[in-house]
């Protein structure tokens, strides 16, 4: 996660300080294993976890945005 977030983009606006610029999607796997003792049968629990992060998309008058910010935040709201 820790890497992904050197590629994040945030800004500064009115209604935050550190406003997401882009989205992000952290995902998650987790496996677990099961064998039965008796039988030695073995087989697999499988989940999967997404964390995601959506860009701010807040009103531009709000976050009085200009410039860079305002293309990005009318980028976002695509």
């Amino acid at each position: 996660m820790a890497e992904g977030n050197k590629s994040r983009t945030v800004a500064a606006t009115n209604m935050n300080s550190e406003s997401s610029r882009s989205h992000a999607v952290f995902s998650v796997v987790l496996t677990q294993t099961l064998t039965d003792a008796r039988s030695g049968v073995s087989g697999e629990k499988v989940s999967h976890m997404s964390l995601v992060d959506l860009a701010g998309s807040e009103r531009a008058v709000k976050t009085g945005a200009v410039g860079e910010r305002l293309k990005e935040g009318s980028n976002i709201n695509k």
